[in-house]
């Protein structure tokens, strides 16, 4: 299944976007939701990264993709990264 990067503090999350070249970036924080498995509760905290520039190839981009939310791909994924798209605005 594809999902998102996790990570635990809204600091990461410059951090990595940092580490793939991205250092002019705007955060835009969504309303926070609940999914709920079987066995346990996920609160999640979604923030969109806006990039100032377009992505470029990586090395192992294979194991990664950027996911055009105006051209969605065929691949597996998780309920609440479909919940999150759902939510997203593409007119930015």
């Amino acid at each position: 299944m594809w999902g998102f990067h996790e990570v635990e503090h809204e600091q990461q999350i410059v951090e990595r976007a940092s580490s793939l070249g991205f250092n002019d970036i705007q955060l835009q924080r969504l309303s926070p939701f609940r999914h709920t498995f079987s066995h346990f509760h996920l609160d999640i905290q979604p923030v969109v990264l806006h990039l100032k520039q377009q992505p470029v190839g990586q090395v192992m981009e294979d194991t990664q993709m950027w996911y055009d939310l105006t051209k969605p791909q065929n691949v597996g994924l998780a309920a609440p990264t479909k919940k999150l798209f759902s939510t997203i605005d593409t007119s930015f």
